[in-house]
């Protein structure tokens, strides 16, 4: 997978999971080890060469304490949701020589590699500008429920809208799409710009990778 970056989202401060250890949840111990090294070391066996952490200034030290130099480190600045990383972001993306971005969360539960192989091979197969995963969940959530609106997908929060094809935030990207792209992401009504807005508001090629 030499043409694919990684992005890993941990640069949120983690409001609603707020733990008498750790104010960061990528960094809160499940079973042996903290969350995030799950994800890591998930992306090590795939033999990503380009691999970088977003974070924030409370615990990027502890990121690379954890995790190694072998990873580039970017402080996110504002708080400014998942797109907003990557607006703050866009000269480093620009200069990345991989042709395809990786995007997925530092809490992001623990995962077969075989998902990403998949959804790796689905999206350089089909030519698409934007691939992403779904998993199937029959009870009531509020994960972003996946919609398929006049032959596009979208992404939609509405916790009242009925699907059991929810977001597992897990997507690649054509960089040049990325870059393309940026300045059409719109805010939600708190200020915050959200990754999924690519797929909502950009005219891309959409496919998804559904598990069931």
């Amino acid at each position: 997978m030499n043409n694919l970056c990684v992005f890993v989202l941990a640069g949120g401060n983690g409001s609603r999971f707020k733990n008498i250890f750790y104010d960061h949840k990528v960094l809160v111990n499940i079973i042996d080890r903290p969350l995030i090294k799950y994800t890591v070391e998930s992306l090590n066996e795939l033999n990503i060469n380009n691999m970088n952490i977003v974070c924030n200034e409370e615990n990027v030290d502890c990121l690379q304490s954890l995790l190694g130099n072998k990873i580039n480190y970017y402080i996110q600045k504002k708080y400014l949701g998942t797109g907003g990383c990557f607006k703050d972001l866009i000269s480093i993306i620009k200069e990345i020589k991989e042709d395809n971005i990786l995007i997925l969360n530092g809490d992001t539960p623990i995962y077969e590699n075989q998902i990403l192989l998949d959804l790796y091979n689905k999206h350089i197969e089909e030519h698409n500008d934007i691939t992403f995963v779904c998993f199937k969940y029959n009870e009531d959530n509020t994960y972003g429920k996946v919609i398929k609106v006049f032959g596009k997908y979208k992404i939609f929060d509405d916790t009242k809208l009925k699907s059991n094809i929810v977001n597992a935030g897990i997507y690649i990207i054509k960089k040049k799409e990325i870059i393309s792209n940026i300045d059409k992401i719109k805010p939600f009504k708190n200020g915050e710009y959200c990754i999924t807005s690519f797929v909502n508001d950009c005219n891309f090629i959409i496919q998804y990778l559904r598990f069931v």
